[in-house]
């Protein structure tokens, strides 16, 4: 339908008429093309929502394969949706472990990081980020990046102790002991959820073993040990405790040790493979020389 314009509708003067009848239809095709983009934005928005909306009866439906599809089409056509960071997050983890395509999940998140810096769901892709790079790829230098950004940006946030001693067991994959050590070290000092704490004190130790140092080891192993001698990691602590006494040459302690987590560890064939070789080096030491 032809919108008429008011100049259209003034009386014109005899000769006038064809000039006037361009001059209308040129009006009502410029008119044409501005009043629907007047309204454009509105009717985007509503579709966007109606596209979410789809996705998320299709997701809590279980349709996966449907709110998978949904979910791309999203993000494709409505970059700046409001929802759209909860989408890209939630196709990330898709990628990341439903249907396994680390690339195409770093792709998702990264969009996230770098399109939404101060979204809500920001924090929650630079962990998945720094998980992909150090679990998947292990590069630890891309996944430190991941971690060290969710600590600046992110330092209340509730997985900030995980992130800490994440930072620290990348050092130690780097062979980076003293920067792990410092890096667990504080994580103690912060005293995060008891799972952690005990986590650090064993890394602590382990990367004095690492550089060879067995007495800062042994006395790290030990301090564990008693401050929490109920986690479920104590039997691993005492092994290495053990393998340690027996590496700096305390045979009797080791033995002690490994026969008193012989029925805890999870493989008690390699303790009794370790008490044979440890009990034979003890009656080697007993006898007199020259025999």
């Amino acid at each position: 339908m032809t919108i008429p314009s008011l100049f259209c509708l003034r009386p014109f003067p005899p000769g006038e008429k064809n000039r006037l009848d361009r001059r209308c239809q040129y009006q009502s095709l410029i008119l044409g093309l501005l009043i629907p983009g007047l309204f454009y934005p509105g009717c985007q928005k509503n579709a966007a929502d109606l596209l979410y909306q789809k996705y998320e009866v299709a997701h809590l439906a279980g349709k996966n394969e449907d709110a998978h599809s949904l979910a791309e089409e999203m993000v494709q056509k409505y970059p700046t949706h409001p929802r759209t960071p909860e989408i890209l997050l939630e196709l990330g983890r898709i990628y990341k472990i439903t249907i396994p395509y680390p690339e195409k999940a770093v792709e998702y998140l990264r969009r996230i990081v770098y399109s939404y810096p101060v979204s809500g769901y920001t924090s929650q892709a630079l962990f998945e980020l720094g998980d992909l790079y150090q679990s998947r790829f292990q590069d630890y230098n891309r996944a430190l990046v991941y971690y060290q950004r969710f600590v600046d940006l992110f330092p209340n946030d509730v997985n900030i102790g995980e992130v800490r001693f994440r930072i620290g067991d990348c050092y130690l994959h780097q062979n980076d002991y003293e920067q792990a050590r410092v890096e667990f070290v504080t994580l103690i000092q912060q005293n995060p959820e008891p799972h952690l704490l005990a986590k650090a004190y064993f890394n602590v130790g382990k990367s004095y073993y690492y550089q060879g140092n067995l007495k800062a080891a042994i006395s790290t192993y030990q301090s564990l040990i008693r401050r929490f001698p109920e986690s479920e990691m104590i039997p691993e602590v005492k092994f290495s405790l053990a393998s340690t006494l027996e590496e700096d040459g305390n045979l009797e302690s080791a033995l002690q040790l490994f026969s008193e987590i012989r029925n805890s560890y999870p493989n008690p064939r390699v303790i009794d493979l370790t008490l044979g070789k440890i009990k034979n080096r003890i009656a080697q030491s007993h006898k007199p020389k020259g025999d």
